[in-house]
């Protein structure tokens, strides 16, 4: 009993001398902004004033606290001040003022990233201002992808209102449009869709905007059947609330719609109920195409002299230049002259050539822009170590002391709790053995799943210098690219237990795809899955499926006297998602098995059988020899459960 209470003396003296060591609690914002600045500025939130009609008396009463506060002395008051400057000036649409006041703020709450709320506000202004103003899209985007992916970590549903993380991500998603990242453009716009997609009748501007953000990100990734879903939903909602705002962009969208899946009478329909207003020039080529493509010169030589007095009293992009003069290229060779069509096309290589170096250029931008704002944030995290080196520099001599007390007094609390507790140590040891042999599946399991055919990386990296080498620089970006997605995926899935079934399809047809080309495409593959994947929460373990695709290209179709093929389709049943990989190979007794490949099997049945008493659904493995009725190459069958 005595030496139980000596225990709890000294463990209570060495909590004392512990909270003497620690720095202190870091000061929360309101802490360190003046009182009346801080409840002026809380207001204009959780009173929810009405901004816009408000804008003149809240901005004149903030203008006139500034000068109140210096930069030395007031820092925090002052940033806020400028903070809240920012996001009205965005909110009245004053973009200059806005971004002016935005970046004055910036510096302060980056150096202080606890503070999350206000740098979210710097975020999104400069984000959304910077996007407003097509001053610099890769800036942009850097911003606006920083504000999501505040919305989008834990506990930002209690920091921040739905309808800014809806605008921000949204924003996000039009950002990553602008610069090409159509895969990030995805992700963002459906993240922002999912939050605001029992909103609709209560927050219509902001699924009106999260909507328009997903169709376009679909459209433009090449999904035009997951972007029709989403259009007739669009349609629906408009008709039965009436919100008529964004009618005209949904009209574009079902325009841009129906030429991708060639249903050009459809698509002219919705061009003809758009309101071209703020481009004529655009609705001139676009009509052009569409009567050309169906077959009716009269009308389509009517746009094409509309757009051309149109290029002549204006200035257009370069990049709806050279799709004016693609369309005239068609319809020139459809209904007019030889020479005119040469001319034409001349023109249409001549603006794609432009098009591209203004591309490249923007790539280079791009990398300028982010090797600048990453020698931002090292400056940044440079001050950061200033100040907690200057910090312990202070708490030094105190420090000295205090380790030396505490140091006595842990080695007199570790004497004794080694001799009253060591039969608590010996038991504590033998549970640490009896789950490490417990945990040698799971660890082997996903040793293999982090492994990459060496051959594979080396055949990629010499492909993709072959391209180079070849000045085939785009393909070898897209080859880039993929290799570099493939990786990523592999490395982050080999920390996860399950992943979504999107990303898992993505993944194998990233690495289908660059096996295709190293074999210099000597097999053809296809991937069928089942309708609305993409925005399924299925998730199944990973790299379940990549072992099996990789052996029916390695010992499968590779080296094949004639054409090979690898086929895969994936069905969702009622748990448990239903699995096929077909080569047209040698079959199972062919060349090429070897220890790994059985280890694979192997892991594979185990994490099965796992899997099974996991979710109740029975999953099961089946390797079919088709050669031995007569046909072709090996059919693997996987049934897959899934949560």
């Amino acid at each position: 009993m005595k030496a139980r209470i000596l225990i709890l003396v000294m463990a209570l003296l060495g909590l004392h001398a512990c909270k003497q060591t620690t720095a202190p609690k870091a000061a929360t914002l309101q802490a360190l902004v003046d009182k009346k600045v801080w409840l002026f500025c809380d207001s204009i939130e959780t009173e929810k004033i009405n901004v816009i009609q408000n804008a003149p008396m809240l901005l004149h009463r903030l203008h006139a606290l500034l000068p109140q506060f210096s930069l030395a002395k007031d820092s925090a008051t002052r940033a806020l001040i400028q903070c809240r400057l920012g996001d009205l000036y965005l909110s009245c649409r004053k973009k200059d003022s806005a971004l002016a006041y935005g970046e004055l703020a910036l510096p302060y709450f980056e150096m202080h990233p606890d503070f999350k709320k206000p740098l979210f506000y710097c975020y999104k202004v400069l984000g959304i201002t910077l996007a407003q103003l097509r001053d610099d899209i890769f800036r942009s985007n850097y911003y606006a992808t920083k504000a999501a992916a505040i919305c989008m970590a834990p506990g930002a549903d209690t920091l921040l209102p739905l309808q800014e993380r809806v605008q921000a991500i949204s924003a996000a998603a039009n950002t990553n449009t602008y610069c090409g990242y159509n895969g990030q453009s995805v992700k963002f716009a459906r993240t922002a869709m999912r939050l605001v997609e029992n909103h609709a009748g209560d927050l219509p501007s902001f699924y009106g905007r999260a909507i328009q953000a997903y169709i376009i990100a679909l459209l433009l990734d090449n999904k035009p059947d997951s972007a029709r879903t989403y259009l007739e939903r669009e349609e629906k909602w408009i008709a039965q609330s009436h919100y008529t705002l964004q009618l005209n962009e949904f009209y574009t969208n079902k325009t841009s719609y129906f030429y991708i899946v060639k249903q050009y009478d459809s698509a002219l329909l919705y061009a003809l109920k758009t309101d071209w207003t703020v481009d004529p020039f655009q609705e001139a080529y676009t009509k052009l195409e569409l009567y050309t493509l169906l077959k009716q010169p009269e009308a389509a030589r009517a746009n094409l002299d509309r757009a051309t007095q149109l290029i002549a009293g204006n200035d257009p992009p370069m990049d709806m230049l050279r799709d004016f003069y693609h369309h005239k290229t068609r319809y020139d060779i459809w209904y007019g002259t030889r020479q005119g069509a040469e001319n034409s096309f001349s023109m249409f290589d001549s603006l794609q050539m432009e098009v591209s170096n203004q591309e490249r250029s923007r790539m280079a931008a791009s990398l300028e822009s982010e090797y600048n704002l990453g020698e931002k944030q090292k400056a940044i995290d440079n001050l950061r170590q200033a100040d907690r080196q200057a910090k312990e520099e202070i708490r030094g001599k105190n420090l000295m002391l205090t380790i030396t007390i505490l140091g006595c007094l842990l080695c007199a609390f570790i004497i004794v709790a080694l001799l009253l507790f060591s039969r608590q140590a010996k038991l504590r040891n033998l549970a640490t053995l009896t789950r490490a042999d417990r945990d040698k599946l799971a660890l082997e399991q996903r040793l293999l799943r982090t492994q990459m055919e060496p051959h594979f990386i080396f055949n990629t990296m010499a492909a993709m210098q072959s391209l180079v080498y070849l000045n085939q620089n785009e393909k070898a970006i897209a080859y880039l690219n993929k290799f570099g997605r493939l990786l990523r995926g592999s490395i982050e899935h080999s920390r996860e237990d399950y992943v979504p079934v999107a990303e898992e399809i993505e993944m194998l047809e990233d690495y289908v795809s660059l096996q295709a080309i190293q074999s210099d495409n000597s097999f053809d593959y296809v991937i069928r899955t089942y309708e609305g994947f993409e925005e399924d929460d299925t998730r199944i373990p990973p790299m379940l499926l990549q072992p099996f695709v990789e052996n029916a290209i390695l010992h499968g179709v590779r080296n094949l006297p004639y054409r090979g093929h690898v086929e895969i389709i994936i069905a969702k049943q009622e748990g448990v998602l239903d699995c096929l990989i077909r080569d047209n190979g040698s079959g199972l007794k062919g060349p090429g098995t070897g220890t790994r490949k059985s280890l694979s099997i192997q892991i594979t049945r185990e994490r099965l059988s796992a899997l099974t008493r996991e979710t109740g659904y029975p999953a099961r493995l089946e390797l079919i020899d088709n050669t031995a009725t007569g046909l072709q190459g090996t059919t693997v069958h996987l049934v897959i459960p899934f949560i």
